[in-house]
């Protein structure tokens, strides 16, 4: 019975997966430290090492277990308080103000990027990704058999998105742009012009706005950090931010997705349901951390955000 070679197996590893994990930035990380030796000099930097994080962070994460109030399974969506304290702390620089209801708790912002895709593509959709951007994106977007179009930067601009490339690159299939503000890894802050140029040519096209916000916290030069939120007068936009980076908690786990639709065109596409049926299916963030949410976001300093942005200056 040990002899398997008589054995047509109908089942192998997938070359999709495959292809995807080449492009994956983990597997270049992991290929990197199996090469060095744990036997001779420290690796530097240590794997897993980050930024010390918040002792607020810290002490809310205590809390929350010695009063058992992480312990259960929570909603697919989110914990209530975990919602809430997002859009709470979201509207703090948005015109128009989120509801609970608007935020959806993740397993990190990679499955937030997950999210989007799953819920808001349609048949034979291509998207519309950055170039350089994160791997992560392609390698979804390869698992979900959608065609991949990349748009270009202006280095004379800063790195602006140059919006002629998007205009070339979009067709009657285009569902969503994916943009990364702060960029990753261009370093850029997009101004709140260039952003209400992409707003307009967005709606021009018919295409949503996605935005990942998660190194919101890592501004250098001299813009300012703004929401694309703030432009959902004009676009659709979902937003995807996670405490990963500000905090630098990337172990935690935990993320949400936002979605700023002032005239209702999600909730008439029914996207609210299709986000509510990816969550009831797939895994949910450690209760335990979204118990810890509120207090996070609202009682984290000022202090520690200028003492991380200085570390990462003086690291960079």
């Amino acid at each position: 019975m040990a002899n398997n070679e008589s054995v047509d197996w109908q089942f192998s590893g997938s070359d999709e997966g495959k292809a995807a994990s080449e492009a994956s930035l983990s597997t270049y990380t992991s290929k990197l430290f199996a090469l060095c030796d744990p036997q001779g000099k420290a690796i530097l930097p240590p794997r897993g090492e980050t930024a010390e994080t918040s002792h607020t962070a810290e002490r809310a994460v205590v809390k929350a277990v010695l009063f058992g109030t992480g312990n259960a399974y929570a909603p697919s969506i989110g914990l209530p308080a975990a919602k809430r304290a997002v859009a709470d702390y979201l509207n703090r620089d948005l015109p128009k103000q989120l509801s609970p209801d608007d935020v959806f708790m993740t397993v990190g912002c990679k499955q937030a990027i997950e999210l989007a895709v799953d819920t808001l593509a349609k048949p034979n959709a291509n998207i519309l990704l950055p170039k350089p951007g994160y791997p992560s994106n392609l390698i979804r977007s390869i698992f979900k058999h959608l065609e991949v179009r990349n748009y270009e930067f202006l280095r004379e601009k800063n790195y602006e998105i140059d919006l002629d490339s998007v205009r070339a690159a979009a067709d009657e299939n285009t569902f969503a742009i994916f943009i990364i503000n702060p960029h990753n890894p261009n370093g850029n802050t997009y101004s709140e012009a260039h952003l209400k140029q992409l707003a307009l040519l967005a709606r021009e096209l018919g295409i949503m706005v996605v935005s990942d916000e998660v190194f919101r916290w890592s501004v250098f030069g001299s813009n300012p950090f703004v929401p694309m939120g703030k432009f959902s007068s004009i676009v659709p936009v979902v937003t995807l931010g996670s405490i990963s980076k500000g905090w630098s908690v990337p172990g935690w786990r935990t993320g949400w997705i936002a979605l700023h639709d002032l005239d209702g065109v999600f909730k008439s596409k029914n996207v609210l349901a299709a986000i509510k049926q990816f969550l009831d299916l797939n895994s949910k963030p450690p209760t335990v951390i979204q118990a810890a949410i509120p207090t996070i976001l609202e009682k984290t300093g000022k202090d520690f955000f200028q003492r991380r942005q200085s570390f990462l200056k003086v690291a960079t």
